[in-house]
């Protein structure tokens, strides 16, 4: 289960935080979305970076290669619902 709590950013939009469990704290958080990035904790460093989302596209890391496709999104998911299909694709391989 993850609690999500989104803030916004000064400088770069929207910011949404992924915790681990029911926690709060800031050493909890596993993931960090922020504008089409999906950075591992509560980094912002490009060598953090697993996942680029674009056009529809999650693609591994920072690439927009076709082969690194990890999943297509087909309207509109929530952040629970984007996290549900990241931890499957993510753990299913």
């Amino acid at each position: 289960m993850f609690v999500l709590s989104s803030v916004l950013s000064r400088a770069a939009g929207l910011e949404v935080k992924i915790y681990r469990g029911t926690s709060n704290y800031r050493s909890d958080i596993v993931l960090t979305i922020r504008d089409g990035m999906v950075y591992r904790g509560t980094s912002s460093y490009n060598s953090d970076i697993v996942a680029t989302i674009r056009d529809g596209r999650v693609y591994s890391g920072r690439s927009s290669y076709r082969s690194d496709i990890l999943f297509t999104i087909d309207g509109s998911l929530t952040v629970e619902e984007f996290v549900a299909v990241w931890h499957c694709v993510t753990n299913s391989y």
